[in-house]
């Protein structure tokens, strides 16, 4: 026990690296492109692929959060949801 104890306060404790980000196929952004214009949502580029990997994280609370504040148009927390779980969905059939 005091191997393991001498082990983790040692030098060579190190951390898990993090996890690589979540890749998006060219296809499937294009799919959520299309889905957010087909709800009048326009954000740029950099934003759909946050939101997109946010989604792939299973982060969508943050994703719900961030299309209600970056969207230009005003979007209730429903509405928000929505489109987040139909862009999960598309993000699922990647």
């Amino acid at each position: 026990m005091l191997g393991k104890l001498w082990k983790w306060l040692g030098p060579d404790r190190s951390e898990e690296p993090p996890a690589p980000e979540p890749v998006i196929k060219m296809a499937v952004f294009a799919a959520v492109q299309q889905e957010l214009k087909r709800h009048r949502i326009e954000i740029s580029e950099t934003q759909t692929r946050s939101v997109a990997r946010m989604l792939l994280k299973r982060e969508k609370i943050a994703a719900i959060k961030f299309l209600r504040e970056e969207s230009p148009r005003q979007l209730d927390l429903k509405g928000a949801k929505g489109i987040a779980e139909a862009l999960e969905k598309l993000l699922k059939a990647q």
